[in-house]
């Protein structure tokens, strides 16, 4: 039987982190190429071929990742309206379902990544095709400024944020303006903010934006053993809540409040990363 290596590939960082299957199925997106593989331990994976590089997206098994967005779901008191910008791959979604909301809108840039989802990753089939998910298909920035929704909860699950690329729009300060607008009394909003070992200038930039935006605002970081570095940094503010706080409980794969507590205790490396800005 054919093997095949395939995932991480990054020339400009010299990263390379491939897993191996022994089936390989391809299919093009409007925005990315994405290849859907089956890895003996992590489970059935998703790769985006974005052009400049290969990235993993998610891996079924030790999706420590998604679970990593019950921070902000269990920091909030009750959180019943949630946007998910990103995570048409449905295991960003799979999670949050998990809390019971009563509405979660999921606005992706690419509704093919949705298709994906459903043929392709089983475990999130599910959550996709809940009654309680309202799908729009914009870009993320577009529609938060245009909506006259509001939200308990807002998470950003989306491909590292460079500038002229899918997600190049949420790094700004517009785009964390138009955020704070949505947001629900006690709201929280959360983005994921890449590798502080190999996207140091993304987990900076948005840091200092948010902080400029927010009354709270943190970094936390957790492992993820798909993601080039193992560790893997999120931004989490409100201007209402302190979201370090767990204020429900959950117990996950890896997530739990005692973790919910720990991932903000961050490395001596991570905090000066965040202070030299």
């Amino acid at each position: 039987m054919l093997s095949h290596w395939i995932g991480e590939e990054d020339e400009e960082n010299g990263i390379k982190l491939l897993l191996k299957t022994s089936e390989l199925k391809k299919v093009k997106t409007s925005k990315f190429t994405a290849f859907i593989g089956n890895h003996k331990i992590f489970g059935r994976f998703l790769v985006f071929d974005e052009g400049k590089r290969k990235t993993i997206q998610i891996c079924e098994n030790f999706d420590f990742y998604s679970e990593m967005f019950h921070v902000p779901m269990c920091a909030h008191p009750n959180p019943q309206y949630v946007l998910i910008i990103g995570g048409g791959d449905g295991s960003t979604l799979r999670e949050i379902l998990k809390h019971n909301p009563q509405k979660v809108v999921l606005c992706e840039i690419d509704k093919d990544v949705v298709n994906v989802g459903l043929h392709y990753l089983q475990t999130y089939k599910n959550a996709l095709q809940n009654e309680r998910v309202q799908f729009v298909f914009l870009d993320g920035a577009t529609y938060v400024k245009a909506t006259n929704e509001k939200f308990d909860v807002i998470i950003c699950d989306v491909t590292d944020i460079y500038p002229g690329e899918p997600a190049g729009s949420l790094g700004t300060s517009q785009f964390l303006e138009n955020v704070k607008k949505i947001l629900r009394n006690n709201g929280i909003f959360c983005i994921q903010s890449g590798s502080p070992i190999f996207h140091k200038d993304i987990v900076r930039n948005l840091y200092s934006l948010a902080k400029k935006t927010f009354k709270y605002s943190f970094v936390y970081a957790s492992v993820v053993p798909f993601y080039p570095g193992g560790i893997w940094t999120f931004i989490i503010c409100s201007d209402n809540l302190d979201p370090r706080i767990p204020r429900r409980t959950f117990i996950g794969k890896f997530y739990s409040p005692e973790i919910h507590k720990i991932v903000f205790v961050l490395p001596p490396f991570l905090k000066r990363l965040l202070e030299n800005q």
